[in-house]
């Protein structure tokens, strides 16, 4: 399975200018450097990798899965509790979100993508959406006037995105919950209103063993990385 996906993103860069993907780093697509004897050198497309506060994107991905058909990956083996404990232990579609994040730490350090890759946090992109549209601006090269900036940031709130949920709404699975709304709620911090006492303090416990570190110290609002 893990390889046909990749199989799919590779042909994804036959002409493709950008996608979406949330692979992790070891299974993204490379491309060719033309300025490579033979083709024989590669390089990795340019990327903008997002991090998001893992007990926000565990929340965000339970309401997702519960109302996805079991056939396309769906969860319905029970409520949030029994979802929890599935996913902090990797058991989940998708496997380790700690494993996902530990993978795209660790390729940081490496020069192709120290180079290639722009990493934001969710959460300053919230607080700060201009900031973060000129960052990726000049990562891509592009040169953007004051108000195309301008266009960009109103299209990306998500007050505007949730008027336009058709583009958004994932048509590649099926619903079991006709009312779901792929653009949801968008909040940071969350999570404090769905996960239990003994439920932060497992997340912590498993985020420090993996990354000895807090992960308020990743996602205080404003910090980029």
């Amino acid at each position: 399975m893990s390889q046909h996906v990749k199989n799919n993103h590779d042909s994804l860069l036959n002409g493709r200018r950008c996608f979406n993907t949330h692979l992790p780093y070891h299974m993204m697509p490379f491309v060719y450097d033309p300025r490579g004897a033979g083709k024989t050198r590669k390089m990795r497309p340019k990327i903008i990798h997002i991090q998001r506060d893992g007990r926000d994107c565990a929340v965000s991905f339970w309401h997702h899965l519960k109302s996805q058909s079991v056939v396309d990956g769906g969860f319905h083996g029970g409520e949030w509790d029994e979802f929890f404990d599935q996913w902090i232990d990797g058991e989940i579609v998708f496997g380790s979100w700690f494993d996902h994040q530990a993978g795209w730490e660790k390729a940081k350090g490496e020069s192709l993508v120290s180079d290639n890759c722009l990493c934001l946090t969710y959460e300053a992109c919230v607080l700060d959406l201009r900031g973060a549209v000129v960052r990726i601006a000049k990562h891509v090269d592009a040169a953007l006037s004051e108000k195309e900036i301008a266009d960009i940031c109103e299209k990306c709130t998500f007050k505007s995105m949730r008027t336009e949920l058709d583009k958004y709404q994932p048509v590649s699975v099926r619903w079991t919950d006709p009312n779901f709304a792929f653009i949801r709620k968008g909040e940071v911090g969350g999570y404090k209103g769905t996960f239990t006492e003994q439920q932060l303090g497992r997340f912590e416990e498993e985020y420090l063993k993996k990354f000895s570190r807090s992960p308020n110290a990743d996602h205080g609002i404003g910090r980029l990385h």
